[in-house]
């Protein structure tokens, strides 16, 4: 059928959009309760317009998120990050590089 696969191809995309946005909420519903606590974590990103800001693996729970720091991330580097905010109704959780 003409133009059916590309039609799939864009229901693929949307079905992957949904499945993250409802990852990413169970993720802030689980952070939710542990605002200020430390985690253990891994940079897995850095932004390459600031260095400060990136991406932060947790060891457990396995959640990635937004992190900033007052210095350039080491990227790669085990580090321990605390939860400075988490959302849900915004769809927001960030951490932050401990000193």
């Amino acid at each position: 059928v003409p133009g059916c696969a590309g039609k799939l191809s864009g229901a693929d995309r949307g079905c992957r959009r949904f499945e993250g946005a409802g990852l990413e909420l169970a993720e802030r519903v689980t952070m939710a309760t542990p605002v200020g606590e430390m985690f253990d974590a891994s940079i897995v990103e850095v932004q390459s317009n600031d260095a400060r800001q990136g991406v932060v693996m947790l060891s457990d729970p396995a959640i990635e998120a937004p992190v900033s720091g007052t210095t350039p991330l080491p990227l790669g580097a085990s580090v321990k990050a605390r939860l400075v905010e988490a959302d849900p109704a915004k769809r927001r959780t960030q951490f932050v590089l401990a000193g």
